[in-house]
């Protein structure tokens, strides 16, 4: 969720998938045995303005700041470049972010489709 003077704004989930920790992880014992991985659109425009990326993870921990906006690397790589926000219903190129989830996180799931 991206969160900005009072307005909060969700990401989109492309894909996710559930998981056990590891019974000698401290993430088990502080959260649980399970956990949920995934990825998610953030569009570019948000990473360079004023907010923060919030995350649920955990029944009593919701809407913790896993990110304090704008995102000084976003804002280097983007300053020459147009318009950040993406048009009403825009979509990422599918072969493109999956070209880009096996390059970057092999061995992690690809998504099929786009939500």
């Amino acid at each position: 969720m991206f969160h900005r003077a009072g307005q909060e704004q969700p990401i989109t989930k492309v894909l996710s998938w559930r998981g056990e920790l590891d019974p000698s992880m401290l993430g088990r014992k502080v959260y649980g045995p399970y956990r949920e991985d995934g990825y998610y659109l953030i569009p570019t425009g948000m990473l360079v303005r004023e907010g923060q990326l919030l995350i649920d993870y955990a029944a009593n921990a919701a809407g913790v700041v896993a990110m304090q906006l704008p995102a000084a690397p976003a804002v280097q790589a983007t300053k020459n470049f147009g318009n950040l926000d993406p048009a009403p219903g825009a979509k990422p190129n599918l072969q493109v972010l999956q070209a880009f989830i096996k390059r970057l996180f092999p061995g992690f799931p690809v998504p099929n489709a786009l939500p």
